[in-house]
């Protein structure tokens, strides 16, 4: 018995590194289809409730622990609470496998649950951290990866845990689930022919240049760092103006920052009406109580035209959601002084007719900020984002892979600032045309296309993998209550 359930740890381990494997940086795609055969084959296999969440939780720890392994970072104790509040949800989606596994429909109610849980990680606690869900590694994946466009990349996510789940059926009972795959295929089918009939045939979009900046960030840090950012951003965007011509110029998350933040702002309205050039801005800076996180449309004659405040703070990171954290943890006092106020509105910006969104950072992790601002009407993204805390981590790399997902989400262009990098381009197809490194400071242009939305995804949204976590829902209830009448049954029939 010690001897079975080594091998299960061992199983959650070995799927652990080949989910891991699939995702940035090694980004192998299509392991991911079959990475989760080993940890759902000794789930379903186990007698005992409680190890089926054991296995998932040790699936999870080994997973989190290595895909978040940089946010060591920010400290032990950071990367040890965040790795097994994550671990929680696949234990959870585990345990709830192996309690539908003898239903009709097993593979897709498994992975309806696994789905679910992902759904839920992607909301809460404190607004959630969807980070590394296995949909978002079918992003490097070509012709798999235009299904982001149809069923989003929780729907991905269903499709790749539903495929280890048949594998781990078909080797459980010996033989194929053929009720399942046919009903996966015949609800997939459907979504794909209305996606085809409704987007089947998009507009290229209106063509428009932009310019991204990328001026770095001093290492090791300066006691003038801000100045110093400002500085490099001025003189790369002047270098680059006068040899291109462009529609719009792109400085990233707290390019001007606290202590800058309105002499910054001036140069940067100077510069516009010196150029007759629009510019998009990432500015942030305290004030007595709050900190504010934005993005600021100024005008090619200078003017500030209006502002996006980030909607979507990082928890623990850019606010404190326990109060009394922060005096009972002593580096949350210092490190997030203040906490952000975040936005209300998913602000769109009209730059020479073309409607940009301007969500910053953390945000391209959620696919429901992004559809935020498609219904604003946004026909081009541009994503700020600062990444220095990153170091030169791979933190950086997953953050473009979530950017692109975005992208094929939405079926529209993104284009990445990145203050210390990766700044990068990327397509409707998912395409990567263009992209910088760690901690350089160099600026490029992109040739982009500006252009509602074209999918489904973008019009449905989480439509098709609530479909199945609901349907795993009802299963689950079902489950249970079957069970409670097999336990009733000796006693009735004992008492009779």
């Amino acid at each position: 018995m010690r001897g079975s359930r080594l091998v299960g740890v061992g199983a959650a381990a070995l799927s652990a590194l080949a989910l891991f494997a699939a995702e940035e940086p090694l980004a192998v795609g299509p392991l991911a289809w079959v990475a989760l055969i080993p940890v759902l084959l000794v789930v379903l296999r186990e007698e005992r409730p409680v190890w089926a969440w054991l296995y998932g939780l040790a699936f999870g720890v080994a997973y989190f622990g290595i895909h978040l392994s940089w946010i060591f970072l920010f400290g032990w104790m950071a990367w040890t609470a965040l790795t097994l509040v994550m671990a929680l949800y696949w234990s959870v989606a585990a345990l709830l496998g192996r309690l539908v596994r003898d239903l009709r429909l097993a593979p897709v109610l498994v992975a309806g649950a696994w789905t679910g849980a992902e759904l839920l990680r992607d909301r809460w606690p404190f607004g959630g951290f969807p980070w590394g869900t296995p949909g978002t590694a079918q992003g490097a994946v070509p012709g798999v990866r235009w299904l982001a466009g149809v069923i989003g990349a929780y729907g991905l996510t269903f499709l790749v845990v539903f495929a280890s789940a048949v594998v781990a059926c078909r080797l459980r009972h010996g033989r194929w689930p053929w009720r399942s795959l046919a009903t996966v295929a015949i609800v997939l089918a459907v979504f794909i022919g209305v996606d085809l009939v409704g987007y089947g045939s998009p507009s290229p979009g209106r063509p428009i240049r932009v310019a991204v900046v990328q001026g770095g960030v001093p290492r090791p840090p300066r006691p003038d760092q801000n100045a110093v950012i400002v500085r490099t951003h001025l003189r790369l965007t002047r270098q680059l103006l006068r040899r291109e011509r462009v529609d719009l110029v792109v400085w990233p998350e707290s390019a001007i920052a606290n202590s800058v933040a309105a002499s910054g702002l001036r140069d940067v309205q100077e510069l516009a009406l010196e150029t007759g050039t629009p510019f998009l801005v990432g500015r942030s800076f305290f004030t007595g109580d709050a900190y504010f996180n934005q993005m600021e449309q100024v005008t090619a004659g200078g003017h500030l035209a209006g502002t996006y405040s980030k909607r979507h703070p990082v928890p623990f990171g850019e606010y404190v959601p326990l109060s009394f954290l922060r005096s009972a943890v002593g580096t949350l006092q210092t490190e997030i002084p203040v906490d952000q106020r975040p936005g209300t509105e998913a602000t769109v910006f009209d730059v020479g007719g073309t409607t940009v969104a301007t969500p910053i950072c953390f945000e391209s992790v959620f696919p429901r900020d992004f559809l935020d601002f498609v219904r604003e009407g946004a026909e081009l993204f541009v994503l700020s984002t600062n990444n220095s805390s990153f170091e030169r981590s791979y933190a950086s790399e997953q953050h473009v892979a979530h950017t692109r997902m975005r992208a094929l989400e939405t079926r529209q262009w993104v284009v990445q600032a990145a203050l210390a990098g990766i700044s990068a381009v990327l397509g409707p197809d998912g395409s990567v045309t263009q992209r910088t490194g760690l901690f350089t400071s160099q600026s490029f242009v992109a040739d982009v296309r500006a252009r509602p939305s074209q999918s489904l995804y973008a019009a449905t949204g989480d439509l098709f993998p609530a479909l199945f976590a609901g349907l795993a829902g009802l299963g689950l209830v079902y489950a249970l209550v079957r069970r409670r009448r097999r336990r009733r049954q000796p006693e009735l029939e004992s008492s009779a």
